[in-house]
């Protein structure tokens, strides 16, 4: 039986960035469930889901640490293993343009807690440099239930007690480094929806916020219907995001002991002496004789119903200089909607392609 970090991931092909890991690693597509019933998935693995899924798509390995990655309704099946007993065993989970959430009854867009507590329970950790957390978010809005930047804007409030950017890193040269040549993305359509031709010189985008281990990047949208910019987030800002903080992060620390075996990430700084601290999954766990670790995930009603909603959210700005670093979907179904569209492609394999390449 081999050691090997595991990754997790819902609509993401994580392939990518095996070459760019030092250490052996081991991707585990989950499949979409019917009915997007992610919780019932992961509830089917029992009080130890990480290690029975391993066991079932995995069966040769003893895992080390684990990442799970989610793009779009994918979010939602990283949502459920933070939700897990196994929540508080995650070491990295990313999530590329996908968490949204549901308004409060007669409010003006107060976003329902339960659906992001999850997040920001583990955003909190992040915060603390004792795990990793990267979101990402378009400007997509769209017009019944929260955005990725809402929800962002929401997590980042409740980790860190503000909306002041902290200024714990700055934003990696990989994120907004030009394109040479630039990128096209075609016009099209597909029920309903007609998108534009939209060119990329370089990643749009609009904000960076760090605190330690938890990174929130949010991105301008080019296409005016947001298709392409979706896109745009599954072939270039997730395979991006995956190379530039989770091999960075793995590649910097031996598992078992914490131990520095390259610089430390940025944002990892003042953590004396600069390493991370043990993040493999013990051997009592891999045994079958751990109790559950789930997050402190609270309650709707010890939660400040008031966070937040966007119209409350500062304006977007880039605020920090960039910094060298080494190393579909029916939940947004609507009316003519986005991801509605793209989804129809899949007879053509468009965007299925896109993101399972590699896998």
């Amino acid at each position: 039986m081999v050691e090997a970090d595991i990754i997790l991931s819902w609509f993401a092909s994580a392939s990518s960035i095996v070459p760019a890991l030092g250490r052996p690693v081991r991707v585990i597509q989950l499949p979409k469930p019917a009915g997007q019933k992610y919780k019932a998935q992961i509830d089917s693995f029992g009080d130890t889901p990480v290690l029975n899924i391993v066991k079932q798509y995995a069966p040769d390995v003893r895992p080390l640490r684990v990442a799970c990655v989610g793009f779009s309704e994918g979010c939602q099946g990283v949502r459920a293993m933070l939700s897990s007993p196994d929540g508080g065993r995650i070491d990295t989970a990313i999530a590329i343009d996908g968490i949204h959430a549901q308004y409060q009854p007669n409010t003006t867009k107060r976003i329902v807690a339960a659906y992001v507590t999850p997040w920001g329970a583990y955003a909190q950790r992040a915060a603390q440099g004792r795990t990793l957390l990267v979101i990402t978010a378009s400007s997509i809005r769209p017009p019944k239930f929260a955005s990725t930047t809402e929800t962002a804007a929401w997590i980042w409030r409740y980790a860190t007690g503000g909306d002041a950017d902290k200024a714990t890193g700055s934003i990696p040269e990989a994120l907004v480094a030009p394109f040479s040549p630039p990128l096209v993305f075609k016009a099209g359509a597909a029920k309903g929806l007609t998108w534009p031709t939209t060119t990329y010189d370089a990643p749009p985008v609009s904000r960076y916020r760090q605190d330690h281990g938890f990174v929130i990047v949010n991105y301008k949208d080019l296409d005016e219907t947001g298709h392409n910019d979706h896109v745009f987030q599954a072939q270039r800002v997730l395979p991006t995001i995956l190379q530039t903080y989770l091999a960075n992060r793995w590649n910097s620390i031996e598992p078992r002991g914490g131990i520095c075996v390259l610089a430390a990430p940025e944002y990892e700084e003042t953590q004396a002496p600069g390493c991370f601290p043990p993040s493999a999954l013990s051997d009592l766990y891999v045994g079958g004789n751990a109790d559950p670790k789930p997050l402190d995930i609270p309650v709707d009603s010890e939660v400040d119903p008031a966070i937040p909603g966007l119209d409350d959210a500062p304006p977007p700005v880039v605020s920090v200089e960039p910094q060298k670093v080494s190393g579909f979907v029916t939940f947004l179904k609507w009316s003519g909607g986005i991801l509605g569209a793209a989804l129809v492609l899949e007879g053509g394999r468009r965007i299925g392609a896109a993101i399972t390449k590699g896998k």
